[in-house]
């Protein structure tokens, strides 16, 4: 199967019945499709001859043919090529199944997860350092007024 895009969705789209050359494209007959979708073929007849199918057949059509740009932008010209592997246009000699996907999403949110809680570290050790100093202020303010109001004679007159 050809890893489908938008050019060739779109020559689709221009033909007497746009949704059946689709479902073909796919590779499935109308009797496959219904029993994986557990609906009739009957159903998927009228889907495409009526040429105004549910928005999820058309969605699932795209998705079986392999265009994975209907989940956005960053998914244009990915695709789903033989056995279930998903190809990108960065790396495409190599493809990738579901769970090699999900592996190398999941370590990279657990690195910017530990890049979060180090910030918050030191966001934290910020915090504590700036109320130690402010309360250092605060005092040495209180000491000199004390100082210039005469109620606190310093022992030592540094001058």
């Amino acid at each position: 199967m050809r890893p489908f895009n938008n050019v060739i969705f779109d020559k689709y789209m221009l033909n007497e019945n746009p949704y059946k050359d689709l479902r073909e494209h796919t590779g499935l007959s109308r009797e496959q499709l219904a029993k994986r979708l557990g609906i009739s073929p009957d159903s998927i007849r009228r889907y495409e001859t009526t040429n105004k199918p549910p928005l999820w057949y058309y969605l699932l059509l795209r998705v079986l043919a392999g265009d994975l740009s209907i989940f956005g932008a960053r998914w244009v010209n990915c695709s789903i090529g033989q056995h279930a592997k998903l190809f990108t246009p960065f790396d495409k000699n190599a493809g990738y199944y579901p769970m090699d996907v999900n592996e190398k999403t999941n370590w990279l949110a657990a690195r910017a997860a530990a890049r979060v809680a180090d910030m918050r570290d030191k966001m934290r050790d910020i915090e504590e350092s700036n109320a130690a100093l402010m309360f250092r202020l605060l005092r040495y303010e209180n000491l000199q007024s004390r100082k210039n109001s005469g109620k606190v004679v310093p022992i030592f007159n540094y001058k």
